[in-house]
């Protein structure tokens, strides 16, 4: 029986399974109710996207401050087959709508930096700095 490589749900559920695991250190205490501020602790793992090779899986991680009274949102991505997530953009501005370029060298997203109207930006995924691939005066709400 040979080895067949894992389907793209299974990469999903891997993915975030990993990113459950490492996100949220699990203690020995004692049962209470939850509280309000309990709720502003939980952070929110969604719009998983696989990278071309099967390598990668991109994500994004919201989190809500309740000092701030707002949400933010940043990209994340894991190795398929689990390890540690490496954050693809900064604290303090949302980036979202994460995907991968077809060579799976650069990953894509959305993002309103500077006090500007969302735009689509792209970053290469082994490190450095997003740059910016539009300038729509509206902004853009989703792309692909």
């Amino acid at each position: 029986m040979g080895f067949t490589r894992p389907g793209t749900a299974t990469l999903v559920t891997l993915g975030l399974i990993v990113t459950a695991a490492t996100a949220l250190p699990v203690t020995a205490q004692s049962k209470r109710a939850l509280e309000v501020d309990d709720l502003f602790g939980i952070k929110r793992v969604g719009s998983p996207q696989i990278s071309p090779d099967g390598e990668w899986v991109a994500y994004t991680v919201t989190t809500t401050s309740l000092e701030d009274e707002k949400s933010t949102t940043r990209i994340w991505m894991v190795p398929s087959v689990g390890g540690d997530p490496l954050p693809m953009t900064g604290e303090g501005a949302s980036a979202s709508n994460p995907r991968w370029s077809p060579d799976g060298k650069y990953l894509s997203f959305t993002a309103s930096r500077n006090e500007g109207k969302n735009q689509v930006w792209a970053l290469d995924r082994r490190g450095g700095e997003a740059s910016q691939l539009t300038d729509v005066e509206q902004g853009i709400s989703g792309y692909v």
